[in-house]
């Protein structure tokens, strides 16, 4: 009967023991949580991967098409390019604009004159010829370019920049920089400049054209702007797509100082993109690739592809736009939404040239053959 009761006893002290354990551990768990960790810090952000897509056709033919976009919010948006229309008979094909505005419902034609420079910058005349690029600083600043005059243009009015024509090694393929006062340009034959603004007007003297030492095109910019310093970063991935073992790089500028990032995956990289707080980076080119500054990891894609431009507004919302090297040569649209990347096969059966991505809206444009096509798609969470 003793040992009954001490084993009853014993039973007891255990379930009891445990019981507080059991306590002590759940309240201890409890105090050590973060007030806002739970799911955040277990599931990525994502967004979703659901878009509807509208399909605009600009232009009679004659090789019309749109070269890059920008979007400034929801119902506004430019896209850029050469617009060909028929004349009052019906026959002849006339490049009548190089603009076109999205307002939210529809696209709407505009034009600007770009001047034509002789050598030594006198101008000889000017022409509504097509536009290659264009860069938002602001609603009312949007800079463009038709491979060799830039404009800075409001709708209302637009002015031209000094002429960089001596610079000018190819046609001006992309615009960008932190403000109107410091901004890059790149393009065919290696081009590099950098406008930079002095005492109130702009040289053609010291920081224009910057030599990388290459005449291999470059295709894309991109950059970012410290918030607490102001110091501006630029990137230019610059990669020879004729010879297999040419240039690959990644450089670096600040300013006029050209440096460079590591790039040793021996891929071509033709275009960078990274999230607003500088953590992640992201290129295309042979592939897509992620460095969260621990080097460069490929991301698993389809290994025909080639990825010409990657853009995006955070780190779950971001496009890439390239082509797949194997018959049909197909036009790939891909979108990463913090989890997965999605394919969009729909898209192909066009040419895609430029792409923007802001919010829930992004705005692939390129052509069809002889007609300009705008592709409007719009997330559905």
């Amino acid at each position: 009967m003793n040992q009954i009761c001490s084993r009853k006893r014993l039973l007891n002290c255990l379930l009891c023991s445990t019981f507080i354990l059991s306590l002590f551990l759940i309240f201890t768990f409890e105090s050590c949580k973060s007030p806002t960790s739970p799911t955040s810090n277990i599931l990525p952000d994502t967004t979703s991967n659901n878009y509807e897509w509208q399909t605009f056709i600009l232009g009679d033919g004659n090789s019309s098409m749109l070269n890059d976009v920008t979007i400034i919010n929801d119902s506004l948006a430019y896209a850029v390019g050469g617009i060909y229309l028929k004349d009052s008979t019906g026959q002849n094909y006339q490049l009548d604009y190089n603009i076109a505005k999205w307002d939210g419902r529809s696209w709407q034609l505009k034009r600007v004159a770009y001047n034509i420079y002789n050598y030594n910058c006198t101008v000889a005349g000017n022409f509504f010829g097509m536009s290659t690029a264009i860069f938002s600083f602001d609603p009312n600043n949007q800079f463009l370019t038709d491979g060799e005059d830039i404009i800075d243009w409001n709708e209302t009015s637009y002015s031209h920049y000094p002429c960089i024509d001596p610079f000018i090694k190819g046609a001006l393929l992309r615009i960008w920089g932190a403000n109107k006062e410091k901004f890059y340009v790149v393009g065919r034959g290696g081009t590099l400049i950098y406008y930079t603004n002095e005492n109130g007007y702009y040289t053609n003297e010291q920081g224009k054209s910057i030599d990388l030492g290459t005449s291999t095109d470059i295709f894309s910019v991109w950059g970012t702007t410290d918030a607490k310093t102001g110091e501006t970063t630029a990137y230019v991935p610059v990669s020879d797509l004729i010879n297999v073992n040419g240039i690959k790089k990644i450089f670096k500028l600040n300013g006029t100082q050209v440096d460079s990032i590591q790039w040793n995956t021996g891929k071509n990289v033709l275009s960078v993109w990274g999230t607003p707080d500088g953590s992640t980076m992201y290129a295309a080119g042979d592939g897509l690739f992620e460095n969260k500054g621990n080097g460069w990891e490929e991301i698993p894609f389809d290994t025909n592809t080639r990825f010409f431009e990657i853009r995006g507004d955070k780190s779950n919302n971001i496009f890439a736009r390239g082509i797949r090297l194997v018959p049909p040569l197909d036009e790939v649209v891909a979108h990463y939404n913090g989890s997965s990347w999605h394919e969009y096969p729909e898209l192909s059966g066009f040419y895609y040239y430029g792409i923007a991505v802001k919010g829930k809206t992004v705005i692939i444009v390129g052509e069809n053959g002889n007609q300009a096509v705008a592709l409007i798609g719009r997330r559905i969470d």
